[in-house]
């Protein structure tokens, strides 16, 4: 995952805001990355831009040495499914699903991941993060922190190399904080690559490389 002078300018009212301002750098595979900064640094830019969400105004960004400024949208969607899991601050998991059908969504366009798999491998991620006791539970019946949980299991449906995470212990209790940073640094073990935006100062006990962002420009803590 490669950034090369990366800029995203957005045009508001005539004028111009530079969300990122000339961004190069590369994520080396199976670290667990925290990026700090203030509201309005650019951070949700950033990780959109990682997440194949937003297209940047000017550079290049690689993934698994692709640039995907060369895909079309359909190729992007594969890429973005086949490589990136997502983590939110809100958890977003379907209120109207259990946990083990939240966790089988993502599969369901995923054509490597026969029917007959999904559920024995939804049961194994709720079990590796310690909910294999919830499976029939609804988000509602669920605490904050086995919400994220959830949600955790849900991001490595599709065994994605990338985890990106946006502020995901936002609403949680430092107790729940700590448990969600240590499952993420974990998975680095396993051969995943952990990107979490947060304003959390304990994520700087888990991460093995604290960046900064501010003015749109990202550098070594």
């Amino acid at each position: 995952m490669k950034l090369d002078n990366i800029s995203k300018i957005f045009n508001a009212h005539s004028e111009e805001i530079k969300a990122l301002d000339s961004v190069s750098y590369e994520f080396e595979k199976q670290k667990f990355y925290a990026i700090m900064g203030h509201s309005g640094s650019g951070k949700t830019t950033l990780i959109n831009i990682l997440g194949l969400i937003t297209k940047p105004t000017q550079g290049k960004y690689y993934l698994n040495d692709i640039d995907v400024s060369t895909l079309n949208d359909e190729e992007l969607s594969r890429l973005r499914m086949s490589s990136i899991g997502f983590i939110f601050q809100d958890f977003k998991l379907d209120e109207h699903m259990n946990a083990l059908d939240n966790v089988i969504l993502p599969m369901l366009i995923n054509k490597k991941i026969s029917p007959s798999e999904r559920v024995s491998l939804a049961q194994e991620l709720l079990k590796s993060v310690n909910l294999d006791n919830r499976l029939k539970h609804f988000p509602k019946e669920l605490s904050g922190g086995e919400q994220q949980r959830v949600a955790i299991a849900r991001a490595l449906a599709n065994n994605p190399e990338y985890i990106i995470c946006d502020e995901p212990t936002g609403n949680l209790d430092e107790k729940n904080e700590r448990m969600v940073f240590e499952l993420l640094k974990e998975l680095t073990s396993n051969g995943h690559t952990i990107i979490v935006v947060s304003h959390s100062e304990i994520v700087k006990e888990f991460a093995d490389i604290v960046l900064n962002l501010q003015a749109g420009k990202l550098s070594d803590e």
